[in-house]
Formats: C-alpha cells, structure tokens, sequence
C-alpha cells in the first residue's frame, strides 16, 4: 500500500512539472509571434490536453497491475468452482487486494479442511456401521434356523445390535449437527447447577461426587452445554473404577474438571482422542464420538476442551472451559 501511495504521488508530481513545462514551452516559444491572447488559449489548450494523456497513462499504469491480479483472483475462483480445491492465489503485499486474496486463500483452506473431515468422517461411519450390520445379518441368518429356545437370545443380541446402531446414527447426527461450528441458537442464562443435577441423574447408578460454588451461570444452550458434560461423564463411568468426580471453579472462566479412578490415559493419547472414531481402548458400546461432540460443544460455546496429564494408574482427568458470561 505503501508502495501504492509513493507510486501515485510521483505520478501526480510528474503530471504537474510537465504540464507546467509544457505550457512554459509554448506560451514562450512555439507561440511567440502569435496573438497574446491566441498565445494564451491555445497554450492553455495544448498544457491541458498534455495534461489529459499523462493522466490517462499514469491512470493506467496505476491501476494496470491491479486489473492483472483482479484476472488472476477470477481464473482462481473458476477452478476452485471446477473442483480444484488446491487452487489459491497466494498474493504477496498488504495492499487491499493482496488481503483479500489472503482471506479467501484462508477461507478455501478452511472448506477444503472442512471438506476431508467430511470426508473422513463418511468413512468412519461407514466402517463403523459394517459391524453391527454384519452381526444382525448373521442373526437374521441364524433365527431362521435357530431351535425354538434359542430364539430368545439371537432376539435379544439383534435387539442390542439394534440399539447400537440407534446410538450410533444418534451421535453422528448430533456432531455433524454442533460440529460445524454454528452460531448458537435460542441462547439463555441458565444455572450450570441445575445442569449438573441432571446430568447426575441421567447416571443414576453410578457414583458421582460433583463440587461446584452456587451460582455459576453461563450464557448459551443448556441442553448442550448437558450433552457435552454428559459425554464426559459417560466415558468417565466407563472407565472409573469406584467413583467419578466433577469439580467447578471459576478462574478466566469456568473449568469443569471430570476426573475417574480408573487407569487413566495411555502415554501417547494426545489431541487425536478428540478427532473422531479415534479409541485408545476396545470398550465395547463406545462410538468414539463422545469426546469429539464435546470439543465441538465447547468451541461452539467459544471455549475449550482438554486433558490433564496425570501418573499412570490415577485415572483420566478431562478440562472443560467456558468463558464467564
């Protein structure tokens, strides 16, 4: 820009130096033995129109290069549309245009991520579909010739099969839903209190100490704010040996910690456990989703979701963070 300004003061400079040489010039010579007042028209006459071509020439060597990276944003933009999603500008400089095209290199950067997550995500499901498939083919397979007092239990394990896949569509609906990282609709305050309570109740047999200060209130969708605790807490049952434990506090935020006494967290789990499908264990009834639904919750919610590193054998600590309303 800077480079923009200079270019276009000397342009401005040079219009002015000519023009006033040019009228000197033939005010005092071609003109000369003419008429003083003809002398003085048609000098002004020829400066102006000498004025008008250097105009018109510094006019387009300023905006030449811009009408050439305009063309280059346009020629990117048809093959981004024609499918070529690695097509990017990559304008150099901090003149207007060069960020714009910086922006919209970071926003196809952004769909083209988006995209393969997508992507991954289809493929995830998919592989993750094949095994309860299989079992309730086998089962169909299996009651046709299964004896009268088998019948009962191959219904039973089709039944199972059933609600896995219930359970599977469920969450995937719900992080294609929260993941995209939308707006937040039909906020409200609420009382993370009554939120905890519920969540506490939807565990009924399990043992969960929850400690949290009264009145901590936050600002978004409580019914996902609950399902973003809630997976946590779910995982943390699983895993739990005796007791669940769900402490809040308020420092630059509010942190809700959910810690288990189970055997904690493998040395090489990292931020991949929030990706999803991604499993460090062979828990059956898990989808792999429930961290990754809450990461997403989070975000949406601007805040955070992470893990604290803890001795082998004291059990997994996972870090929720929302920004204090």
């Amino acid at each position: 820009m800077k480079r923009f300004v200079l270019f276009a003061a000397g342009a401005f400079a040079l219009v002015l130096f000519t023009s006033w040489v040019v009228f000197t010039w033939v005010l005092l010579d071609l003109l000369r033995d003419s008429d003083p007042e003809t002398r003085l028209d048609d000098a002004l006459f020829l400066s102006m129109l000498f004025d008008v071509v250097i105009v018109t020439s510094a006019a387009a060597a300023l905006t030449w290069p811009f009408y050439q990276r305009i063309r280059a944003l346009q020629a990117v933009a048809q093959r981004q549309r024609a499918g070529d999603v690695s097509a990017r500008a990559r304008f150099d400089g901090s003149d207007a245009l060069a960020q714009l095209a910086q922006t919209l290199d970071a926003l196809a950067d952004a769909n083209a991520q988006h995209l393969e997550n997508q992507r991954a995500l289809l493929r995830a499901v998919s592989h993750e579909l094949r095994t309860p498939v299989a079992r309730l083919r086998f089962a169909l397979a299996e009651l046709v010739s299964a004896e009268e007092g088998q019948r009962a239990e191959v219904r039973e394990r089709a039944e199972a099969d059933i609600d896995e896949l219930d359970g599977l569509i469920d969450e995937v609906l719900t992080y294609v839903r929260v993941g995209a990282g939308g707006a937040l609709r039909e906020t409200e305050r609420f009382d993370l209190g009554e939120v905890l309570a519920q969540v506490v109740r939807e565990h009924a047999g399990a043992a969960i100490t929850v400690r949290t200060p009264e009145g901590i209130n936050l600002d978004g969708e409580p019914h996902l704010v609950r399902r973003a605790i809630s997976n946590l807490v779910r995982n943390a049952v699983a895993h739990a040996k005796h007791r669940v434990t769900v402490t809040v506090d308020q420092h630059e935020g509010v942190v809700i910690r959910v810690l288990d006494d189970g055997p904690g967290l493998p040395a090489e789990a990292d931020a991949r456990l929030f990706l999803p499908f991604v499993r460090y264990d062979d828990r059956p009834g898990g989808t792999g989703l429930g961290s990754s639904i809450a990461l997403a919750i989070a975000q949406r919610h601007g805040g955070s979701l992470g893990f604290s590193r803890r001795a082998p054998g004291t059990g997994a600590e996972f870090v929720l963070r929302f920004p204090s309303s």
